[in-house]
Parts: structure tokens; sequence; C-alpha cells
């Protein structure tokens, strides 16, 4: 079946064919391939990635297995991902990002999902808000980042690699969140740490009895998930474990809106059916 991440010319398209390939710039900003088992999703190729725009996995080196999907990185035993195989060929800057994102017992097929909004669904105004927001902003953005690997890109005479602390090539990332200079201007300021270096997630529960007494408590540290839903869905089922093992209570509340709304009509929220 033909898909719109990979358009190929057709002598004769069809009207609807031709409006996705008009808009497929739109939808690479903003799609991005949901992973469950990860057997139709290709490593080096498909946006699979949680980041903004999301993209394919970036390699460790040459890449020597081009046809790699992501389901070679999940061990079929215990579902879970193979971090000896991930450090063989990802690159570590993405290890983090790929643990976050949740896999399926079952063999459910991959899907694709938005960016964009919070229940990963398209919005015809979250399409506008990134054609006028993302898409006409991307020439003024990299006016404003003068680093010097856009300075290389645009073939102009200058090193590659970071003048402050001589890492090979001085992205973004390296500049702002990397360099060891940056790290020391983290530290010094109000915010106690660079947004790059939250890989924990953290979470805790507390179970009153009938008349508002504490009876019990738990706080955990866990793998940051792709988004900060994720997380909340994540703490909600380690504390409904947690009490079933303590009482028979079947009462639970949470204060986040979006997963109350989850729960109650999970089927407005297919993206999150793995988690659920």
């Amino acid at each position: 079946m033909s898909s719109p991440l990979r358009v190929n010319s057709a002598s004769s398209p069809s009207y609807v064919w031709s409006s996705i390939s008009a808009a497929r710039k739109l939808l690479l900003t903003g799609i991005r391939q949901k992973i469950h088992s990860g057997y139709e999703v290709k490593v080096w190729e498909d946006p699979w990635i949680p980041t903004t725009p999301a993209r394919p996995a970036l390699p460790i080196a040459p890449v020597m297995l081009p046809n790699m999907r992501v389901s070679d990185f999940i061990n079929p035993v215990t579902k879970e991902w193979d971090v000896g195989l991930l450090e063989n060929y990802v690159n570590p800057e993405d290890i983090p990002l790929i643990r976050s994102l949740a896999i399926s017992s079952a063999h459910r097929r991959d899907t694709f999902c938005w960016n964009y909004t919070r229940n990963d669904q398209y919005t015809v105004k979250s399409g506008y808000w990134v054609a006028q927001n993302v898409l006409k902003a991307e020439e003024e953005k990299e006016v404003l980042e003068p680093i010097t690997r856009n300075l290389a890109r645009r073939n102009m005479r200058c090193d590659n690699y970071c003048p402050r602390c001589g890492e090979l090539e001085e992205s973004v990332t390296h500049a702002i969140f990397e360099c060891p200079l940056a790290l020391q201007v983290w530290s010094l300021s109000s915010t106690p740490s660079s947004p790059a270096s939250a890989q924990f997630s953290g979470c805790g529960w507390v179970w009153w009895d009938s008349g508002g007494n504490i009876q019990l408590l738990g706080t955990k540290n866990f793998d940051r998930r792709e988004s900060a839903l994720h997380s909340e869905v994540e703490a909600l089922r380690w504390a409904m474990e947690n009490m079933l093992q303590h009482s028979t209570c079947q009462s639970f509340g949470t204060d986040c809106k979006e997963l109350i709304a989850m729960i109650k009509e999970p089927h407005v929220w297919p993206s999150f059916a793995t988690e659920l």
C-alpha cells in the first residue's frame, strides 16, 4: 500500500492522492510513526523518534543495515527495548528518547500520530497552526542559528567544530545544552539543570482513608516517557497496582483532566492504546 511518507510520482494520480502529495511537507513536519510492535517502521528512514518534528533514528556509525526495523531493537520475549543493541547501533542522544516509548505486549500494527495535539490526533486547526508558525518560520529560524553546522551547510568557509570546547560538530543542541560552557551557565542559572538532561520522571501517590488520614504513600523515579501525559498514565497505573496490593479500594483520583478524558473515552486517544 502507498504511503504519503514515501511519495512516488504517478502518471495519473487521483485528486485525493494529488492533494496529499501537495501537503506532504506539512504532513512530514507534524506526523510521527507510533511504535506498537515496530515491524513496519524502518529505523533509518521513517520519522519515529519523539522529537518535534519527528525524525528517523541517528546511527552511531555509517549505516550497514539500511532495512533495519524498529522491531529488531525489541526483545521478543520480554517486550522491552534491547539496550545493548541500541548502544551498538544508535546515537547515544537518541537512546533515552527511544526508551521513553512504550511497547505493545500484543502484535499491534504500528500507526501514525500527530505531534501538535494532546491526543495525537490531527485537527485542521493544528495543521493551520503548523503551516503558519512552523513552516513559515524555518528560514528565519536558521538565520537565528549562526552555528558552524549551518554555516558549513551554506558552503561558507569555516571549521565545523565547536569553538568553545572543540567538539567535532557544533549543532544547536550541543551549543545550548551539551557544551561544557553551556552546562556551566545552566548550573549557575535559576534553572538547576538543562532541559536536555531530564532523563527521568518522578511520580508519587497517597492513600487517604474515609476520614482523610494518610494510610500509605509511595514515590518512584522511572525513565522519561515521550510526553508529560505519557508520564501521567504511567504514574496512575503504578499507583493503582500498588493500591490493589494493599487495599480492596477501587476509587482512584487524579488532577490530570486529559487522563480522566482518556479513561472515559479511550477511542478518542488511539495512540495511547499501548499504555491503556
